[in-house]
């Protein structure tokens, strides 16, 4: 708050000049966040220490006039969306012109100052190059190292599912979300986020995962847990119903259920078919069972790619959530019985690992958000 000098009776008061405020009011270095929310809470601490005046009410109540000038603000915002979102986590100087009105500040233009060589977050080159892109062309087949996500699976994350389904457990990531968004980024030809590091809930990264994620279970009727749930019991292979089911209708005894070596070697024939045509697919990965309550300790991928390695091994390439940056992830089954079963092992980094089985689900694409 700013007032006039009183000044002797018949005395005319001079025209008032602005205040000069202290120079760090005028410009700061900011650290982008990774949401506006975020910078505009900054750019009010900011702004709070430097303008003073308060405006009262009825009943007295006072409000602080950085809020009034700093949230919903449209210079703040135009920055923000052609510029900054596309620099998080750079240091980037941001300047306030102060609009004053006869007793305080009435508006703020904010402006941050143009780099002196353009980089890939300047407007101009956003323009030259839309994101999206309006046509789209895949160039080059899908790598993990290129096209897939440069942090591991490891999020906190609880997902809620419709009765008498229970929730995920927050310590199950989201395996499903990454893989079909890594194909939704390669298939929109947006270049894939380079964060390094798991996006934290609510960032705009975290919830299109969060809603890919539920997308990959079949939401909102969310039938592929249940067919985890059906998978996960399955026998390995085809046994005599009464062994699984148990004596609950005569006559059965000469019928068999399936096991998931039968159920997959299905999968795995339109898989290598789908590849063969370009197509990649997300697969479903039963690790535990038979019997295993902990269906959520099984995992979903993206495969792109098929090779055989003899007459009757397929080796299927895979992007997997939990191994970033790894080109050489196979699924390698075995063809047994002519082919009416397979058996099937995944390979990292880490060691073998016994796939039960694994079936195809649906993906649908979706445009992802175009982040740096």
């Amino acid at each position: 708050m700013y007032c006039s000098a009183h000044l002797p009776a018949g005395t005319l008061e001079a025209a008032p000049t602005n205040p000069t405020l202290q120079p760090r009011c005028y410009r700061r270095v900011f650290t982008i966040p990774a949401t506006f929310a975020a910078l505009e809470d900054g750019v009010q601490r900011w702004i709070s220490t430097c303008v003073m005046s308060r405006t009262r009410v009825p009943p007295g109540v006072p409000i602080r006039r950085e809020r009034d000038l700093v949230n919903a603000n449209p210079s703040l915002q135009q920055i923000w969306t052609q510029v900054l979102r596309h620099r998080v986590g750079q240091p980037v100087e941001i300047r306030a012109e102060y609009v004053w009105g006869p007793h305080r500040v009435e508006s703020i233009r904010f402006s941050t100052p143009r780099p002196a060589t353009p980089t890939p977050a300047t407007p101009a080159l956003l323009h030259a190059h839309p994101c999206p892109p309006p046509v789209c062309t895949p160039v080059g087949p899908f790598l993990p190292s290129r096209h897939g996500f440069r942090f591991t699976n490891s999020f906190s994350a609880t997902i809620p599912l419709p009765r008498p389904l229970p929730a995920i457990p927050a310590s199950f990531g989201l395996c499903g979300g990454m893989a079909s968004a890594a194909l939704d980024y390669f298939l929109a030809c947006i270049p894939i986020p380079s964060a390094s590091t798991v996006p934290t809930a609510g960032s705009p990264l975290f919830n299109y995962l969060l809603r890919r994620q539920l997308d990959s279970l079949g939401a909102p009727g969310f039938g592929l847990v249940q067919k985890f749930l059906t998978w996960t019991n399955r026998p390995d292979v085809a046994l005599p119903a009464g062994l699984v089911l148990g004596p609950l209708i005569p006559g059965t005894g000469a019928l068999t259920v399936d096991g998931l070596q039968e159920l997959t070697a299905p999968e795995l024939n339109a898989t290598t078919r789908s590849l063969a045509a370009g197509q990649r697919v997300v697969l479903g990965l039963i690790y535990v069972g038979p019997g295993a309550v902990s269906i959520w300790r099984n995992h979903q991928v993206l495969a792109y790619d098929a090779t055989s390695a003899g007459a009757v091994v397929t080796q299927l390439r895979v992007y997997d959530p939990n191994a970033p940056g790894d080109d050489n992830v196979v699924i390698r089954c075995e063809r047994l019985a002519g082919g009416a079963r397979v058996r099937c092992v995944q390979v990292t980094r880490r060691g073998t690992t016994r796939v039960r089985g694994f079936f195809r689900m649906p993906y649908v694409r979706r445009t992802p958000p175009c982040l740096p």
